[in-house]
């Protein structure tokens, strides 16, 4: 869909990626299954939208998927294979899920021809990142100063570090804050950003936190720590961010 065509009389339709992993649902043998986290699912109901899923498919089909939805979250999951940004796998980095990454790739670049609106969370801030030029680095646990500080698992709701948030930034306004502090798992983060982006939010230790689009026409921001966790929190940074997806496909409608 194109900004002049989305025009939803009904709850905005939002694509949310899955993965696709083997699962034993009770039956005489494992299956393979599309999964992805229900506190997505949950977090865009909360603000009034309707998630669908679009699991790893022909990436030929990615305008075709786009067709069908008024906007497009890239979720988190898996590391992405580094062949996408010319380097070779660090020994920490995987397991890949190569459909899901050209899969993903195609929707990205998709969504950015078509000016989808785009939320990208964790891996898929990563991912959106990738697929419009930029690079990752692969493993923060080589950096002393800040490996340790971003892959705590323990507690999905743990707001383990504070970020700040460039002033003049989209993020910003979404945010109503300058600073915060987030949940964090992940041991890679975007390294170069892409041509298209424009670093939002850093932490302390320099790793970028969140990116946004510069283009006006294409509202698109992908956030590095996992906002889905921590709508029911008192703070209500990370509703206003799921709140944003949901107004920019009402406003271009």
């Amino acid at each position: 869909m194109t900004a002049s065509t989305r025009r939803p009389t009904r709850p905005p339709i939002v694509g949310v990626t899955a993965t696709v992993t083997r699962v034993n649902d009770g039956g005489p043998a494992p299956i393979d299954a599309a999964v992805v986290d229900a506190a997505y699912l949950d977090a865009l109901r909360a603000a009034g939208m309707l998630p669908v899923l679009l699991p790893p498919s022909d990436p030929a089909q990615a305008d075709a998927a786009l067709d069908a939805v008024d906007a497009l979250l890239l979720s988190g999951g898996e590391d992405i294979d580094p062949a996408h940004y010319g380097e070779t796998p660090h020994a920490a980095a995987g397991p890949f899920a190569e459909r899901r990454d050209r899969w993903e790739v195609a929707l990205a670049r998709a969504a950015q021809r078509r000016r989808v609106p785009t939320l990208a969370i964790c891996r898929g801030a990563q991912l959106l990142n990738v697929a419009l030029g930029g690079t990752l680095a692969q493993h923060l646990g080589d950096d002393a100063a800040c490996g340790a500080r971003h892959d705590r698992m323990a507690d999905r709701r743990a707001r383990v570090h504070p970020i700040t948030v460039a002033p003049a930034s989209a993020l910003a306004r979404v945010l109503d804050a300058t600073s915060l502090d987030v949940n964090s798992y992940h041991h890679q983060a975007i390294a170069r950003v892409a041509p298209p982006l424009t670093a939002a939010a850093w932490c302390d230790d320099g790793v970028v936190e969140a990116v946004e689009s510069h283009d006006p026409a294409w509202p698109a921001l992908g956030v590095q720590w996992h906002p889905e966790d921590l709508v029911r929190d008192a703070e209500p940074w990370e509703r206003r961010i799921f709140d944003w997806l949901r107004q920019r496909v009402t406003r271009d409608g």
